[in-house]
């Protein structure tokens, strides 16, 4: 069975990495062209000027989030919980910090982000940046999935088939994964075949 929030974690990172080492090979590539001073100088303050727009992205979703933003909670909290995220189309790093990824994502759940709820409820799920809690985890994934949220219904799935506390229901695990996978869930649609083998 897989777990969506674990699947797209390791594409997105390598996606990341990927544009980075592009980055940093680009700015190779452009001092290497005339070797001078003055390109290396020019190439170093390019980097500055990049981090320094990145800071202050960073700092405006925060500030965003805690004016009521919403989607900026969940964008802040998935940076903290990834160690990075896209925000106004500006790649972010993020301290990884689970207790943080937790206060964001509540904040966003508690707004009505079923994508927050989710990811939150992965969090309480695996224990990370608060205790585990199963029955919690359930609560946030099938409030989720009843939005028509296709990873929490992935989600809510793979605990009722493993038979966690008190669902242990593969019926009920193949409703939720076929649910997922007409909301386009790969991995709905995989743990839905595999039901059936």
């Amino acid at each position: 069975m897989k777990y969506v929030s674990k699947n797209i974690n390791k594409r997105e990172k390598l996606n990341f990495l990927l544009l980075t080492l592009f980055s940093l090979q680009l700015g190779i590539n452009l001092m290497a062209q005339d070797g001078t001073e003055n390109s290396m100088i020019n190439e170093m303050n390019r980097l500055k000027l990049a981090h320094a727009v990145e800071l202050k992205a960073k700092n405006q979703a925060i500030s965003s989030c805690n004016y009521g933003d919403i989607n900026m909670c969940f964008l802040v909290g998935n940076g903290y919980q990834k160690g990075y995220s896209s925000i106004n189309n500006i790649g972010i790093s993020f301290e990884y910090d689970d207790f943080k990824a937790v206060q964001f994502l509540s904040k966003a759940c508690n707004g009505g982000s079923v994508k927050g709820c989710t990811a939150l409820g992965t969090m309480y799920d695996e224990g990370k940046g608060t205790t585990q809690n199963k029955d919690k985890a359930a609560q946030l994934f099938t409030k989720a999935c009843n939005a028509n949220e296709a990873s929490a219904c992935n989600n809510l799935g793979v605990m009722y088939q493993n038979g966690y506390g008190m669902w242990g229901n593969k019926s009920k695990a193949k409703e939720l994964y076929s649910k997922a996978c007409q909301l386009h869930s790969q991995a709905g649609c995989t743990n839905y075949a595999n039901l059936n083998k």
